[in-house]
């Protein structure tokens, strides 16, 4: 590694942990913010709600009071009956919102006792009312336990939520507690971290060069034998080695002329022996000249054994190195396009290792008139490949921890939206709109990048089974119906009968054709048609869209299936655009069920999308 990858690395260590500290106090900021507002929303609500209806109950058994023990046509006169029916509505207001807010257990029971009692003191009411015969007396027998029972209900419910209001407190002292001891200890960690990275770093940096000072004062005097040794492929592991070869000549000019050439033979064989790639050289009729120690423990031979052999008797016994060299013995090709960006999985040291093949021609002079050989290299992109893969499980925990609080700002705009909780006007209603459209795409983004992490993971997170096509095809025409059907655009299937079936990942592929779909509508004008298709082809079935758009230019065909790549043509909508990923995800779910896919178009006649399905 570089001298300032590792510093700057260094520094990204730091920031990092930095980064990691206020992250983790913000988060235990939030889960203690979460704690009390658990507590307002569950109980501090009810309570409120609870003792207005305890308030309201105890102005309507006066005004009821009032009114059966009065002399009716003096009631009538006064406004017991408006205090009345404004107690009974503050009532009834307080119970509904209770209703609303339920969340302890016991509660809804407590509810319905409370509103079937109450319901009963109403009813109770207007039938004495109604009678006006011995008003006072059959208030104390009859409305007056009544009464009691509604109270004695809503009392049960004050104590159930004030009991919970309590418990709830107590757990957000103790949510408040963790969050300071967790907080130090990430903390004091990422502090040791911090400082044994740099300790490490510096050390590992101080040490070589100390050591190589050490070598060169020694070859200062003449010491020609002495050799730095190299532990890193950095500056200083790179200066070691030309101090190496440095040395190695001085020690050759002191030799002779066939020393020399002894001595320059040795060193080209010990830098290929010595380097970290697998190396096969073969000659130009194909025989095995050289095998570096990399090469021998990755092929499992030995050089002894296969050095001056041709390569196609040693391939019979060896399926690693058939596979290698197959092209280049059928053909003589040294590019194989199914190679391009395939990695091959080789047990390695203790542990599974991914390797890129490379295939270089060894030519005399530089119009490659003469061949000399082959150099076949297997390089070592295991670190590479662990980058990719944390890469895309960054991304998918990013956009998993992203669906949560886009999924709650969505939901708190439909509640403001609701005409419940209370009415906006125009320019409320136009930026909420707004506002929830941003959010819609903010998590059709998040679901695609999801969508990308999952198909970048490769098969293995594919669920294969042997399905019909129409089945697929079913799966992906129902979600975009309504769609279709608001730009008036015809929708047509067409497919032939007693199609095979694939191997396919059902609700994959039906993403698929959903996203292949949904982009022919955005970029299809009003009236126009979508023809989905399905026929057998060359032992594969292949899936079509075709749209009477405004078309793909040419020189972008090639681009769309790249991420982040988007097209703007006329007439489509920006308001429901993606970020470029949609494509992308496709081509990497379609390669992934060993498939493929790609585009036709002509500007202005609209375009065509077609991959294909292995047979089951």
């Amino acid at each position: 590694m570089k001298l300032r990858i590792r510093i700057l690395l260094g520094y990204l260590l730091i920031g990092l942990l930095v980064a990691v500290v206020g992250a983790s106090a913000i988060y235990f900021l939030r889960w203690q913010s979460k704690a009390s507002e658990k507590i307002l929303r569950n109980n501090y609500l009810s309570i409120v709600a609870t003792e207005e209806m305890i308030d309201a109950l105890d102005e309507m058994d006066n005004a009821h009071a009032l009114s059966l023990l009065a002399v009716p046509a003096l009631a009538r006169e006064t406004a017991i009956d408006s205090n009345r029916i404004a107690a009974q509505s503050k009532f009834l207001n307080n119970l509904i919102k209770a209703e609303g807010n339920i969340t302890e257990t016991g509660e809804k029971e407590v509810l319905i006792d409370l509103r079937m009692n109450f319901e009963k003191y109403e009813l109770q009411f207007e039938t004495l009312r109604r009678l006006a015969a011995d008003s006072g007396q059959t208030y104390f027998t009859m409305l007056a336990p009544q009464y009691k029972k509604v109270k004695t209900a809503c009392v049960d419910l004050l104590e159930l939520n004030q009991r919970a209001l309590l418990l709830r407190n107590a757990e957000s002292k103790a949510v408040a507690m963790n969050a300071e001891i967790y907080t130090l200890a990430v903390i004091v960690l990422s502090l040791i971290i911090a400082v044994g990275a740099a300790a490490r770093n510096a050390s590992s940096i101080v040490a070589p060069i100390k050591q190589l000072t050490e070598k060169i004062k020694a070859v200062a005097d003449q010491n020609y034998a002495e050799r730095a040794e190299v532990k890193s492929g950095d500056e200083i592991g790179a200066l070691a080695l030309s101090f190496n070869r440095m040395a190695e000549r001085l020690e050759a000019f002191e030799k002779s002329n066939l020393a020399e050439i002894l001595a320059e033979k040795k060193r080209t064989e010990a830098i290929v022996k010595s380097m970290s790639d697998g190396i096969f050289v073969l000659s130009a009729d194909q025989t095995i000249v050289l095998v570096n120690a990399v090469g021998a423990e990755l092929f499992g031979v030995s050089a002894a054994d296969v050095v001056g052999k041709p390569v196609a008797e040693v391939a019979k016994y060896n399926h690693l190195i058939g596979n290698l060299t197959e092209a280049l013995r059928t053909n003589g090709a040294t590019k194989n396009p199914s190679d391009a960006q395939k990695y091959l999985r080789i047990f390695y040291r203790g542990r599974e290792e991914f390797f890129i093949k490379e295939v270089s021609e060894v030519q005399e002079d530089e119009d490659g008139t003469k061949m000399l050989g082959y150099i076949i290299a297997l390089k070592n992109v295991t670190g590479f490949k662990e980058l990719d893969e944390a890469k895309s499980g960054f991304v998918a925990t990013v956009s998993h921890e992203l669906r949560t609080p886009l999924s709650a700002i969505n939901m708190s705009l439909r509640l403001l939206q609701d005409d419940r909780i209370g009415t906006l006007n125009a320019e409320q209603q136009r930026l909420t709109g707004a506002m929830k459209q941003e959010v819609k795409r903010l998590l059709r983004i998040v679901g695609e990048l999801l969508e990308l992490s999952r198909a970048e993971s490769g098969a293995a997170l594919m669920n294969f089974q042997a399905v019909d096509p129409d089945s697929i095809i079913d799966a992906a025409i129902t979600p975009v119906l309504m769609q279709a059907e608001q730009k008036k655009i015809q929708l047509e299937v067409r497919h032939e009968p007693n199609l095979p079936r694939v191997k396919a990942d059902v609700s994959k592929i039906a993403w698929v054709l959903i996203n292949l779909i949904s982009n022919a509508i955005r970029y299809t004008p009003e009236g126009g048609r979508i023809t989905l298709a399905a026929a057998p082809s060359e032992g594969k079935v292949a899936f079509s869209v075709q749209d009477t758009g405004t078309g793909i230019a040419p020189e972008f065909l090639d681009k769309i299936f790249e991420k982040f790549f988007q097209l703007r043509p006329s007439g489509a909508s920006d308001g429901h655009a993606g970020v470029g990923l949609g494509l992308a995800v496709s081509k990497e779910i379609i390669t992934g069920h060993g498939g493929t896919i790609g585009a036709e178009s002509e500007p202005g006649k609209g375009a065509t999308f077609t991959f294909t399905l292995p047979v089951a």
